[in-house]
C-alpha cells in the first residue's frame, strides 16, 4: 500500500474510531479508578486542573512473542514531531510548565 493510502485508511479508522457511539468520556469523582487495555483501545488526556493530585500506574500485560517484538522500521516523520500543547489549560501555559 502506498503510504498516502495508508494515511487516508488510518484517517478514516481513526475518525470512525473516535465518533459516538464508540467514545467514552469519564466525568471523575473522589475515589474513582479507571482502566483500560492500551491494546484495544485509543486514548489521550484532557486538560485538568494541575493543582489537583493525580496517582496513575500502570501494569503491562505480556501479548504474543511473534507480534510483541516484531522488528519496525524507522519513520522518517518522528523527526517532524513536536509535542502537542492541545491537552494544557490556559493556566499551565502561562506557567510554561514543563513535563
Amino acid at each position: 500500500m502506498e503510504r498516502e493510502d495508508g494515511q487516508r485508511l488510518l484517517d478514516e479508522l481513526v475518525d470512525f474510531a473516535c465518533r459516538p457511539p464508540r467514545i467514552y468520556t469519564h466525568h471523575w469523582q473522589p475515589g474513582d479508578v479507571l482502566m483500560w487495555d492500551n491494546r484495544c483501545v485509543l486514548h489521550r488526556a484532557r486538560p485538568y486542573n494541575f493543582s489537583e493530585i493525580r496517582i496513575l500506574r500502570h501494569t503491562r500485560v505480556a501479548g504474543d512473542p511473534k507480534t510483541e517484538l516484531v522488528k519496525t522500521g524507522r519513520d522518517e516523520r518522528a523527526s517532524d514531531f513536536k509535542p502537542s500543547t492541545s491537552n494544557r489549560t490556559d493556566s499551565a501555559q502561562s506557567n510554561k510548565t514543563s513535563f
